[in-house]
């Protein structure tokens, strides 16, 4: 009868500590913040680049990485910007070249495959990230939306960029839920990564 009772209770907690390890791995650890690459360099808003200056502005880089849950959890919102302004500004997926095959044509806009240098220009270091430029010039480097499935509406931080960029408005100050990166680190930087 002991030994009994406590299989069962091994059995039990087996289970406890496996479904805490699976909500771990699908779904806390990604209410964190990306932990920072030890390499990182900061890229301040207002920086200057000659990329992406020969598109129509402006051109809004998506970040993405198909493994990544957080990536995958906001492709529907993605999708629903570009349909709304896709005749005003410039779309590009950005993906590692690791990652090509697994993207199979998921979004309407063009991709570009990155070896790292693209994100290191900006100062992105985890998916999924949004960049906004304006003739050459970084406006915007982070969050989607302070949610974790982009269900704020009142923080859709490139939208709200965006539509003051068309409007020709003065940008808005963005809280730090919008620049603090959450979700996968890139492939190009897990070598370097650090703890916070």
């Amino acid at each position: 009868m002991i030994l009994r009772k406590g299989l069962i209770l091994s059995i039990i907690t087996f289970c406890f500590i496996a479904i805490c390890v699976l909500l771990w791995k699908e779904y806390f650890r990604y209410s964190l913040p990306t932990i920072v690459p030890s390499n990182y360099t900061s890229i301040k808003t207002g920086h200057h680049t000659s990329l992406f200056k020969e598109y129509r502005d402006p051109v809004l880089l998506h970040f993405f990485n198909p493994k990544c849950p957080c990536s995958k959890f906001n492709s529907s919102y993605i999708q629903s910007l570009h349909r709304r302004y896709k005749d005003r500004i410039t779309f590009f997926a950005v993906v590692e070249q690791a990652q090509i095959n697994e993207y199979k044509g998921l979004f309407d806009f063009d991709l570009i495959t990155d070896d790292g240098s693209i994100a290191d220009s900006f100062g992105v270091y985890a998916t999924p990230q949004a960049v906004i430029l304006k003739e050459g010039k970084l406006i915007y480097r982070g969050n989607y939306n302070k949610a974790r499935f982009c269900t704020d509406k009142d923080t859709y931080f490139p939208e709200i960029i965006l539509d003051s960029l068309l409007s020709n408005k003065p940008l808005p100050n963005m809280p730090s839920s919008a620049t603090k990166a959450y979700g996968c680190n890139l492939n190009s930087d897990l070598n370097y990564v650090t703890t916070q």
